[in-house]
């Protein structure tokens, strides 16, 4: 789970049972951090860059993030969903729009925005904590010269798949937070 954008540590994500005594590990924890049962929701506050998380059983993820003030929440994949090898998306509006890469450690180098291989700089992904180095993320902005608003982009990885949150939205207009993945059993 990556954090959002917002000036305070308010982030939280929401984590859903969808059967009985579902454990919960935070950040490698060996033993859990909550059990909870069907149609019980657990809540966690997000103060670090990516958190790591572990389940017994399947759950619904469903993340409260945002930029500055405004909020906005999206439903979270499994990092063992497939991910995707090329994302299309639009950037909304002029105002602020930020993403949120993660992907196996390796495939960091093998960004291509808009047939810009500069844009996503590998040196922007760092390590999630307690994967054993196995995953990598990085949260990027940019500006309306990189990422023209109303207009087709595409993120494509030429080595592996990855996830994509995008957040765009301004203080007078709200957020527009959505997850991008091909979301999988």
């Amino acid at each position: 789970m990556m954090k959002g954008f917002l000036n305070y540590n308010i982030e939280k994500v929401f984590i859903l049972a969808v059967n009985d005594d579902t454990q919960l590990f935070i950040d490698g924890s060996l033993t859990p951090n909550a059990t909870i049962n069907l149609k019980e929701t657990y809540s966690f506050d997000i103060t670090q860059n990516a958190t790591y998380f572990k389940t017994s059983k399947p759950v619904y993820f469903l993340h409260m993030s945002g930029f500055g003030c405004e909020l906005g929440v999206t439903l979270l994949p499994s990092i063992k969903c497939s991910g995707a090898g090329q994302i299309s998306f639009v950037r909304s509006t002029d105002e602020l729009f930020g993403l949120n890469i993660m992907t196996k450690n390796g495939n960091q180098g093998n960004f291509i925005l808009n047939d810009n291989q500069s844009n996503i700089n590998a040196n922007s992904f760092k390590p999630v904590q307690r994967t054993n180095n196995e995953w990598v993320a990085a949260q990027l902005t940019f500006s309306t010269f990189q990422i023209k608003s109303g207009t087709a982009n595409v993120i494509r990885n030429t080595r592996g798949v990855f996830h994509l949150g995008m957040i765009n939205g301004g203080s007078t207009s709200g957020c527009r937070y959505v997850f991008f993945s091909a979301f999988n059993k």
